[in-house]
């Protein structure tokens, strides 16, 4: 296919820099992606707890895919501040409140079925190409209300307002302003990830999904590889390079660089090509993003990009390809990778899983119990969810996702099912051992410490509600097949009350874990906080396997062992807290005598003391 399809005729001399890696990141957040309006509107209600917590200033990065990009990218690059984007705190959640209005951020989630029904109308209209009609439906929904779409007057996209100055000062000749640019917020985070992906070339058989990134400053994939495409209905075969680095944003749908300018020691190079004819803008990174929501597989509306890779230096430059790009789904649903690429030390995660991957309870499955999980044959089907699982290795055909060891795996299961029985939020931190990963260029050999936060039934929340909020809740789901917080999109319409709930659902998950998420964001690593009581003597016990006489830690025995130790109890073996008195006491006026009473000593003087003697 032709370049000059998609750049200007007017051929001018166009300056772009190979973007270099962000500095060190500390701490990230992962909005995980999902398969409807409710896991968007749960994303907004945790963008919601973190500014209310006040820890949004510490967050070095946000890895989002799917429906969380659609409810992170007003917030990252909209001027309004974070009141007027995410609304105030659901105080009073009775059904009159919930019924009213919605956060601004979260209303396109209440016109889901419009946001289809546009995308399907554009289709038969044909009023844009049919693979920007996705990209067309998102922007007027989710990014025109902030200012940030306009059909008419597309724009790049930019990481501050120093990188626009940058860019026009290289490229004086060019009529580049700063209205052709949508610019984040100045105080959000230093890097803001759309994760996506590549699914292959159009008329070509689709290969294994390869990861798309678009960030603040670049687009791209910092690994390379080499795919082989086959034609459709034919045997004509193509092999083309994707990733191995990022240009820069403004650069994407616009013709590759010739080979003879390499790039100088600045990162600096001199491209002989135009403009592109049209920008990427933000709302194509998102439709790319959230494509999975179609389930369109066809030529007729996947969403494309005019792509090409960054070469080593001596290799051919391959030309700009046309490129089907999808859903970050594909690659990786909880954004955890992107964050390991990286080596960010702290890791938040909020998974918004489905109905079928519902946390399972102790019941039924305990993770706890090595009896019942054994890595050998364990299988994560109705028990977690599977893009959780694949991180360790325990999904079959996503294997190569594994960068934690499987080791690990069960005491963080363990501790959701934990958190779950007592009523509050299926949510546990862990510290993970990370492997190295060649498939997705995760580098091994150090540990992130991270904490997951599980889509769930939270009984806690659920009885602070109002008695009629909970009825009308029961109504609303009754005949669906489901229960909250499990939206079924097929049987239900998602209506402002639904969407209030659900985002105070997640405001209250991350509030619950205030501690623990101040603590994991925190600016200074060296920063602990201490658990209550125990001094040097607690310490010391604690460092012999136990503390007083059981020798081992209560939190560490099997539920096996439990009930083995119940069963001999009842049989009349000695119990921990109530031994028998063997020993002489001395009281003030005479010697006491032996008695195997229940703590009566008999004195010499004819008196009777009362006293518990010392367990053993």
């Amino acid at each position: 296919m032709s370049e000059s399809r998609f750049v200007n005729v007017r051929q001018q001399r166009l300056t772009t820099t190979l973007v270099t890696p962000a500095p060190p990141l500390k701490t990230g957040v992962c909005f995980g992606g999902g398969e409807g309006p409710a896991d968007g509107a749960a994303a907004v209600g945790v963008l919601r707890g973190l500014a209310e917590v006040g820890v949004m200033d510490k967050v070095d990065a946000v890895s989002a895919v799917g429906t969380g990009s659609l409810a992170t990218s007003a917030f990252i690059y909209g001027n309004a501040s974070s009141e007027d984007v995410l609304g105030v705190g659901a105080a009073n959640l009775t059904v009159e409140a919930l019924s009213g209005s919605v956060p601004p951020l979260a209303k396109g989630f209440t016109q889901w079925k419009d946001v289809l029904a546009a995308y399907s109308k554009c289709k038969i209209l044909r009023s844009v190409p049919t693979h920007r009609c996705w990209s067309h439906a998102i922007g007027k929904v989710f990014l025109a209300p902030f200012g940030l779409y306009d059909d008419m007057n597309p724009k790049y996209m930019a990481p501050s307002g120093d990188a626009v100055d940058d860019i026009i000062s290289r490229n004086s000749g060019l009529t580049l302003t700063y209205d052709n640019f949508t610019i984040a917020r100045e105080n959000g985070p230093v890097e803001y990830i759309i994760n996506a992906a590549f699914r292959g070339l159009p008329g070509y058989k689709y290969r294994m999904p390869f990861p798309l990134q678009f960030t603040h400053a670049g687009v791209g994939c910092r690994l390379g590889r080499k795919y082989t495409y086959r034609k459709l209905f034919s045997r004509k075969r193509i092999t083309v390079k994707v990733g191995g680095g990022f240009t820069e944003a403004f650069q994407l749908n616009g013709a590759a660089p010739t080979s003879s300018v390499p790039f100088d020691a600045q990162g600096l190079r001199i491209v002989q090509a135009g403009l592109p004819a049209r920008p990427f803008t933000l709302a194509d990174a998102l439709a790319a993003s959230s494509a999975s929501v179609l389930g369109c597989t066809t030529d007729f509306c996947t969403p494309r990009a005019f792509y090409y890779p960054i070469m080593k230096t001596g290799e051919p430059q391959q030309p700009a390809m046309n490129f089907h790009v999808g859903d970050g789904d594909l690659v990786d649903k909880t954004g955890v990778l992107a964050m390991l690429q990286r080596r960010v030390q702290r890791v938040v995660v909020t998974l918004f899983s489905g109905a079928k991957s519902r946390l399972i309870s102790r019941g039924r499955f305990d993770f706890c119990n090595k009896r019942t999980f054994k890595v050998s044959s364990f299988s994560y089907v109705g028990k977690i969810d599977g893009h959780l699982a694949a991180l360790f290795g325990f999904h079959p055909r996503r294997r190569h996702n594994q960068v934690f060891e499987q080791e690990d795996f069960g005491p963080l299961a363990c501790g959701l099912q934990r958190a779950k029985e007592t009523g509050k939020p299926a949510s546990h931190s862990v510290t993970l051992r990370v492997r190295s990963n060649a498939h997705w260029g995760v580098e091994g050999g150090w540990s992130l410490k991270m904490l997951v936060m599980y889509n769930d039934r939270v009984n806690s929340f659920q009885k602070s509600l109002p008695k009629a909020t909970r009825a009308k809740l029961r109504v609303m789901f009754r005949g669906s097949g489901g229960r909250f917080p499990f939206f079924q999109s097929a049987q239900m319409t998602f209506n402002k009350f639904l969407c209030n709930l659900f985002s105070a659902q997640w405001e209250y998950i991350v509030i619950q874990n205030r501690i623990t998420i101040t603590d994991f964001l925190s600016i200074s690593d060296g920063r602990r906080r201490r658990s209550g009581g125990g001094g040097g003597g607690d310490r010391r016990r604690r460092a012999r396997g136990g503390s007083g006489s059981r020798g081992r830690s209560h939190s560490r025995e099997t539920e096996g062992g439990r009930r083995r130790r119940r069963k001999k109890s009842k049989k009349g073996s000695k119990s921990r807290g109530r031994s028998k008195s063997r020993g002489r006491s001395k009281s003030r006026k005479g010697k006491k005598s032996r008695s195997k009473s229940k703590g009566r000593c008999s004195c010499s003087d004819g008196s009777k003391s009362r006293g518990r003697s010392r367990s053993r």
